[in-house]
């Protein structure tokens, strides 16, 4: 089991949400950041955000008003405004990733002002929508995953 994998299922059951960032080799670059207040996101200082680009970072959705079963608008604006190569969202023993490729036209600013005009992320649209937005841009690959628990 991968460094990777080993945090994803310590993450099944979370009660607060957590964020670790790692390398595409699978080191860890951040250690746990943790929201425990129920505001639903993680804030990270300038410090952190600058080891962003092109790597992977792994947080939990907990059970409460903000953590849905797939990404939030904040996950997406944070994936392509920090130019992360991987994000992947934990919520019990789901995992979702977003993955940028390199190939296609990916026009970040483009896709998130199509997010907003079509206002999947801002009226409530079901989560399988925003989904398949997101899966119809070739440079990006959108996959999910059960955790293994035995």
């Amino acid at each position: 089991m991968t460094k990777i994998e080993e945090i994803e299922k310590s993450m099944m059951h979370d009660t607060c949400e957590r964020a670790f960032l790692f390398s595409l080799d699978g080191d860890l670059i951040l250690p746990e950041e943790k929201d425990c207040s129920g505001k639903g996101s993680i804030t990270f200082s300038e410090e952190e955000l600058k080891h962003f680009e092109g790597n992977i970072l792994i947080h939990s959705h907990v059970r409460n008003k903000y953590g849905g079963w797939t990404f939030t608008e904040h996950d997406i604006n944070l994936f392509f405004r920090r130019k992360l190569r991987e994000i992947r969202m934990v919520r019990g023993n789901i995992v979702k990733s977003l993955v940028h490729l390199d190939k296609g036209n990916c026009n970040h600013s483009d896709i998130l002002v199509k997010l907003a005009e079509f206002g999947l992320l801002k009226n409530g649209d079901p989560e399988s929508t925003i989904e398949e937005f997101l899966r119809s841009y070739p440079c990006l690959t959108f996959s999910e995953h059960t955790i293994e628990t035995h």
